[in-house]
């Protein structure tokens, strides 16, 4: 029996994205999957296998977002830092 995969709310997703201030290819990277990934996932053409797991990447990256508008920085390893 095949499982349908979850979907997260397109809208949601696409809003989430655009307010971190990345394009597709960008968010793709940062979450390690192919940019036409995401694009399929904002369409609805692909559901997220583990919705759980984007929330919570999402989460960190919107984290990471206000610590850097709020003065803090980035390492290159990608945690974030404060001044």
């Amino acid at each position: 029996m095949k499982t349908k995969k979850a979907t997260v709310p397109l809208a949601s997703l696409r809003e989430r994205r655009i307010a971190l201030g990345l394009s597709q290819a960008k968010l793709a990277a940062e979450l390690g999957v192919a940019p036409m990934t995401v694009s399929r996932w904002e369409l609805g053409a692909m559901g997220v296998a583990r919705p759980g797991w984007l929330d919570v990447m999402l989460g960190l990256l919107e984290l990471r977002h206000r610590r850097v508008a709020n003065g803090g920085s980035v390492d290159g390893g990608g945690s974030v830092e404060g001044n």
